[in-house]
């Protein structure tokens, strides 16, 4: 299963969380991420009690866990029962087509090549370095953000219209205007300015 390691903002360790508690959705995909308890039992008790398992010994994750195994169900093979197997089965998917696939996801295929696949990775983005700005021209740079913020304001509301769903401080803020001006010596044209501050643009 493909998560994000750690989640800005989230609740990236099981300390993080307290037992009892009700898990939001965001709270949900973060246990997801952690738990170090079987997977497919956690999915059972996410979709029958809205919530994931962090801890063994958690009453309900050891029912659903000897519920599985009087049912007969074969041995779970995800990441956290199988750790060893789901590293192999990452780096033979490369391989993978209509005829091996089963011997792949049974941990039986033995690739005969090597195959490198580096040169259809996205290039590493150059990270941008800020400008550090003295403290005599802070001002300058304030004023220079306020001004842009007005104008920007001003020019979203004529064009589209004050008042409705989205308004220009929605699009255009302090934190926007303080990436263009800490970055400005790295933007030259105005895909520079899209890729500073994000987000799709409009004319003008």
């Amino acid at each position: 299963m493909f998560v994000e390691k750690n989640r800005r903002g989230g609740k990236n360790s099981i300390d993080q969380f307290q037992r009892g508690a009700v898990q939001t959705d965001q709270d949900r995909m973060d246990a997801l991420a952690i738990t170090p308890l079987c997977l497919r039992v956690a999915f059972s008790m996410d979709n029958l009690l809205g919530y994931i398992p962090l801890w063994h010994d958690d009453p309900a994750y050891v029912r659903e866990k000897e519920r599985q195994e009087s049912e007969g169900m074969c041995r779970c093979l995800c990441s956290n029962c199988e750790p060893t197997k789901s590293k192999t089965l990452v780096k033979n998917l490369v391989f993978a087509n209509k005829d091996n696939f089963d011997n792949i996801l049974q941990d039986t295929y033995q690739p005969t090549e090597a195959r490198d696949l580096t040169h259809k990775y996205p290039p590493k983005r150059v990270s941008l370095r800020k400008r550090k700005v003295p403290e005599a021209e802070r001002p300058i740079m304030e004023e220079f953000m306020a001004q842009l913020t007005t104008d920007l304001h001003k020019h979203y509301d004529t064009t589209f219209g004050a008042g409705g769903p989205l308004g220009s401080s929605d699009i255009f803020g302090a934190e926007e205007a303080d990436a263009i001006a800490t970055y400005m010596h790295h933007i030259r044209t105005p895909g520079d300015i899209r890729g500073i501050i994000g987000g799709e643009c409009f004319d003008g």
